[in-house]
């Protein structure tokens, strides 16, 4: 993970032409001709701070953050259990969604409420939040494990460049899309162990609780981001 995506860290350049064909030139030549823009590039500087998580930190992550964006308060206290911080996952949550706890449950129904408002009455409420549990934070920083603290920067600096460039898209519904592939990989991985070891008979089975559960993961997604075209934001 790349743990200072900045607007200064993220290139956007014209997207250098393709050499696989000896005639790449001739392509370009006609796009430029006739007013085509190329495709853009996105290129990532300043490789400086790239950290590598365990599998464990990364499934515990993606639940949590798919907990906090279907209003799941118990998946939420589970992961915060874990990560060390179970007595302050309500916090945690804030952190995370620099949103309060009130959002965030109903955030289900109203995805557009993790956004960012950007209003002076929305800074004015998260500065007096940061300084009303300045302590607890600081408990909580105190207690995360270390690679956390990067992705905390991290969500931070995506928060930012997302309002520089006008919230063009839900950005938590597709942390939830990535997240829910995660969990996806993990389990079809579980599974996959799991009827080697089963048989024919009970590989059937599982293979079916597998399907249901992918079934049950997209359905959960699907309906998340309806909520979001509803509510009028951007996917």
């Amino acid at each position: 993970v790349h743990c200072d995506p900045h607007p200064g860290n993220i290139l956007c350049r014209p997207a250098p032409a393709a050499g696989t064909s000896r005639f790449w030139w001739a392509r370009e030549w006609v796009r430029w001709l006739v007013g085509v823009a190329p495709a853009p590039q996105l290129v990532i500087l300043d490789h400086g701070l790239y950290r590598d998580f365990d599998q464990s930190f990364v499934l515990s992550y993606a639940r949590l953050w798919r907990a906090i964006v279907t209003a799941d308060a118990d998946g939420i206290r589970a992961e915060a259990d874990w990560l060390g911080v179970g007595k302050y996952y309500t916090l945690l949550a804030a952190m995370l969604t620099a949103r309060p706890w009130s959002d965030i449950l109903r955030s289900k129904d109203d995805p557009a409420r993790l956004r960012e408002r950007g209003t002076a009455a929305d800074k004015a409420q998260i500065r007096t939040y940061a300084a009303q549990y300045a302590k607890a934070i600081a408990v909580v920083l105190n207690h995360l494990p270390r690679p956390m603290l990067l992705l905390l920067k991290t969500n931070d600096c995506l928060r930012h460049a997302d309002r520089q460039l006008g919230s063009p898209v839900n950005s938590f519904v597709l942390t939830l899309r990535h997240c829910v592939a995660a969990i996806r990989a993990d389990e079809a991985e579980q599974r996959r162990q799991a009827r080697a070891r089963a048989g024919p008979v009970g590989g059937v089975l599982l293979a079916l609780r597998g399907w249901l559960s992918d079934a049950w993961l997209a359905f959960e997604e699907g309906l998340l981001r309806l909520a979001a075209m509803w509510s009028g934001a951007a996917i």
